[in-house]
């Protein structure tokens, strides 16, 4: 039983796929560096670019361009979460109920950059949603 449990955390560790670590009543999961794939980091330089037209045509041009940049870096980066790796479950890529609200905060920036003076409010919605699939908390912090 115990070699079984070695090549799966071996075949886990070289996949970039790495299960939850047991800390007390709550599941954490670790940063992964070996998660960001070929695939990942291409459907995030699409999806920054396509996040950045969002939210440059959604503020219309009453942000600032590296406002619209930065958004857009943090959108692209946080929806490319989603990709699952090779092997991934799309199950295991979404995370649960509290990944998929992760996917509804690019979304919701795009409204909070259309109202002028609350875009900050953008800024901490992306930084949140961003925090919250690179570090797979999900809904426990």
């Amino acid at each position: 039983m115990a070699l079984q449990t070695d090549d799966a955390l071996t075949r886990a560790t070289r996949t970039g796929v790495v299960g939850p670590l047991q800390q007390g009543p709550r599941t954490v999961r670790p940063v992964n560096l070996a998660w960001w794939t070929r695939r990942r980091v291409v459907a995030a330089l699409v999806l920054v670019a396509v996040m950045g037209w969002a939210y440059w045509s959604a503020s219309a041009g009453t942000a600032s361009p590296w406002l619209v940049g930065a958004l857009a870096i943090g959108g692209g980066v946080s929806l490319a979460t989603f990709v699952p790796a090779r092997g991934q479950a799309f199950s295991e890529a979404l995370g649960g109920s509290c990944g998929v609200m992760a996917g509804v905060y690019p979304l919701l920036a795009a409204m909070a950059i259309t109202m002028p003076g609350q875009q900050w409010l953008a800024v901490v919605i992306i930084g949140w949603g961003l925090l919250q699939r690179l570090t797979r908390t999900g809904c426990s912090i």
